[in-house]
């Protein structure tokens, strides 16, 4: 029989889980976004499989970092290179 400590436990292990679960806990690298390269042709937008980018109030793309898995494709596919790439 469980008792109420044992079952807090359990409780707390899975609430630890799913936030392993989620996709950035696990990346190496974030991209980074360098404004003054970026001439706002959305591809980095576009081509993100995770929905990790996100367009700002003044045009800008930013990157989710809660959504990021750090795949790296936005830097790939960035034309003015204005991504880059940040260990973490």
């Amino acid at each position: 029989m469980k008792t109420d400590a044992d079952i807090r436990y359990e409780e707390k292990k899975d609430m630890k889980n799913q936030e392993l679960e989620k996709t950035a806990n696990w990346r190496v690298f974030i991209p980074k976004i360098d404004l003054k390269r970026c001439n706002k042709n959305y591809r980095c937008f576009v081509v993100c499989p995770h929905d990790a980018v996100d367009i700002k109030k003044d045009g800008f793309p930013a990157i989710d970092a809660s959504k990021c898995t750090g795949c790296l494709i936005c830097l790939r596919e960035c034309e003015p290179a204005a991504i880059s790439e940040e260990r973490e």
